[in-house]
This record gives structure tokens, sequence and C-alpha cells, in this order.
């Protein structure tokens, strides 16, 4: 069976360890709005990079998060643990020396972003950062949970949460904290190249989950639109029972190419769906798979050289935990999909642990240089099955750091 789709739907709450907090409201710019000027570019030009995760590695230092066995629930079904709130969690850095810190405390891990000067995370349900030159954290009045950051550093994407409007999709112009709403009711889908990439949420439910889709795009500051796509609502013969959403989405230098489907049942299974090649100016689009019944795909395919593509089919007791997500792991491998084609890479060995009856990969970021996950032991507990849906006991996890040229731990903890 396939695992459990895990939308990781998480707000950081805790104290900080460190002070020097301040409160901070920011000015607003709605989308409507001129173009925001460029009184700050000086300061934009020194964050020359972006980067975003789980855990993160910059030149001189990584960043990740250090569980400790009260951060999850003893048990869960398909051994998909949430965490557990109300106990903190370490955000430690980590220089090339071999040195660590504790930089910040918060009472659940999210994903967060590191820019040349600042490392933003939430607190609290609010977007906060921390100055890596000074060592001080602010805390905004920014209610949000973090999706990405433009590739230059100079925008950070985030849901709105602090609003009825279906959170809104919103950036934080990292500089100087100035917010600009993209869209109200869309789903976030990548950064690419300074531009977001979104799927606006389609009104009407039955076509919505028959297959009518919207892929848009836009500058971080709301300018220059674009529709991109717009498929119409003849994915399935009829109503899925859930809207369909992009999936998987690649960038070539001439092309975008994207999957979309219906999620539907409780194992939130992939419906199958079709794959689209499109520019980015919205010409040209062609649709190079289509779902049938005598025709099924994942959401996972691979990009050829010639620009066709291929399919690929999670097998059955691989571990996709969401049909966003980059990675599957199987045969005690992790397989991270590369951003321009889709081809699974084997990176490295998750450490299954025999004596289990089972073990997980979990909280997977690949750089260029490390792969970070965490690793779970589970036990079998049939008598807290659901029907089909079996029940695993947490035993002990493990976090790896683990260098890519040489295939070693760089470091790990147990808890």
């Amino acid at each position: 069976m396939k695992f459990k789709a895990r939308a990781f739907i998480i707000l950081i709450t805790g104290a900080l360890i460190l002070s020097g907090c301040a409160k901070n409201r920011p000015p607003v710019s709605e989308q409507d709005d001129k173009p925001l000027e460029n009184s700050v570019q000086e300061q934009v030009e020194n964050n020359n990079f972006g980067k975003h995760g789980w855990a993160i590695d910059t030149d001189d230092s990584s960043y990740y998060w250090e569980f400790t066995g009260d951060d999850f629930e003893n048990g869960a079904l398909w051994g998909s643990f949430a965490q557990s709130e109300n106990s903190p969690v370490n955000l430690i850095c980590r220089n090339n020396g071999g040195e660590t810190s504790v930089i910040l405390k918060t009472e659940t891990a999210s994903e967060f972003a590191v820019t040349k000067d600042r490392l933003f995370y939430t607190d609290n349900g609010k977007i906060a950062y921390f100055d890596l030159d000074t060592k001080q954290n602010t805390v905004s009045d920014i209610e949000g949970k973090i999706l990405g950051i433009t590739e230059n550093g100079e925008y950070l994407v985030y849901y709105q949460t602090s609003t009825q409007d279906g959170m809104p999709l919103c950036t934080l112009r990292t500089s100087d904290m100035t917010v600009t709403k993209i869209r109200n009711n869309c789903d976030f889908v990548a950064i690419h190249d300074g531009k977001v990439y979104y799927s606006p949420v389609i009104e009407d439910y039955d076509s919505a989950s028959r297959g009518e889709i919207m892929l848009c795009s836009s500058n971080p500051d709301a300018s220059d639109f674009r529709m991109i796509y717009h498929g119409l609502a003849d994915l399935y013969d009829y109503s899925m029972g859930s809207a369909c959403a992009i999936a998987q989405i690649r960038f070539s230098d001439e092309f975008i190419y994207f999957s979309y489907g219906a999620i539907a049942g409780t194992g939130h299974f992939y419906q199958g769906g079709n794959i689209i090649r499109v520019r980015y100016d919205g010409s040209g689009a062609k649709k190079l798979f289509s779902y049938s019944h005598e025709n099924f795909g994942d959401s996972e395919f691979t990009v050829n050289p010639d620009g066709s593509v291929t399919p690929l089919y999670v097998e059955e007791n691989d571990a996709l935990y969401s049909y966003q997500d980059k990675y599957i792991y199987r045969d005690d491998r992790i397989y991270w999909f590369d951003d321009i084609t889709g081809t699974p890479t084997d990176i490295c060995s998750y450490y299954p642990d025999q004596n289990y009856h089972l073990s997980t990969a979990d909280f997977v970021n690949v750089t260029d240089k490390y792969a970070f996950f965490v690793t779970h032991h589970c036990t079998y507990n049939p008598e807290k099955n659901m029907g089909w849906r079996d029940y695993y006991e947490r035993e002990k996890s493990i976090f790896y750091m683990i260098d890519r040229q040489t295939d070693e731990i760089v470091t790990s903890y147990e808890f």
C-alpha cells in the first residue's frame, strides 16, 4: 500500500533563547498597487542567495533541527508520526569545523529559509528572523507559514494564516519586511528564476474535481501576472471527490512541465492525471500524457532530452509522503528527484534496521553537498490498525547528515 500523504501545515511556537527580540509591523503593498520602489536596492544586493528547507547548508555553515523523543507522537498509522506540541526544538548551527551552537528554540520544527544575512523561521505562528551577524532575533506581527524563498534571497514566499480568505499567498521582502499579497485562494506551486508559480482555486468544485486547473505566475511584487495554462474539466468522467491540483513541476530553458490530478481516498492516493508542456508565456501548450484506465501514471515523471516525458510509477511500498515532495525511498535508499529532469537520483542509504518491522525516512532535504534526514524505527501493533491501514509505534529515531561526495556520516544523533 502507499503511505498516507503528509501535509506539513505547521506553526512554530515557543520562546527564544537569545535576547534582543522586537515587534515589527510591516508596511503592506496590495496586488493592485504600483510596483515596489527600489529604495533599498543596496541592501537587497547584499542578499545574494536564498535557500529553503528542513535543513540548509551555506558556504560556511549548516542548519538543522535538534529533535528529542518528546517531539513526536508515540504511534501512528503507516508510521507517519506527527510532531508533538509543547516540546521545544533547538535549531542548530554547525560550522565547517564541526562546532555546533543553538541559535534559537521553538516548540515545533518547520521549514525555514536562509539568506546571506538572515535566517527566517516561524515563532508562535509569526514570521521571525535571526540576524546572522548581530545574533539577534526579531519577531514580526506577520502570521504565516513559510513556503520558499527566491534564489537571490530578496523575497520570502508564505501563506498568510491570520485571515478568513483562504490563506492568501504573499511575499515578504527580506530587506525591509514589506508584504505583498499575490492572490487569495490559491495553491503555491514553485519558485523559479525569481518568479512565483501558483494555481488559483477553481470555484466550481465539480469542475475542479473533474480536472479544471490553472497555472499562473507573477513577480514577487505581484507585477507581470501571467495565466500560463487553463485546463478544462475533461480529466475524469465523474467527480473524484477532491479538487485537482498541480503535483510535480519541472523547468527547462524553454518549457514548463507539470502533472496534475486528484488526491482522494483515506490513503490520499493520486488518481492519475495529465502531464502538460507549455512555454513560459503560456503559448504552445501540449498534453504529453493523459490518464485513462488503461494508461495510468503517477504524478512523477522524467523529462527526456527530446522534450517528451516518461511517467514514473511509485511502487506499492515506496513512500512518497506528498505528491509535491521531492523524494521517494525504496530498497533501503533515498532517491531525490532532479529539479530539471525529474529523474530519481540515488542519494544514500537511510539506514533501516532489520530489528524493527519498519524504518521510514522523514524530514528529507538534499543539497549539492549534503543529505539531511531522520529515520524512524518502528514496531507493528495490529491491535491499533484501522481496517487495512497498519499502525506502527515509534521505538527510536536517528538524525543523519551525510556527505554526498564521500557517503560518510558527518554527524548524527538518536532521540
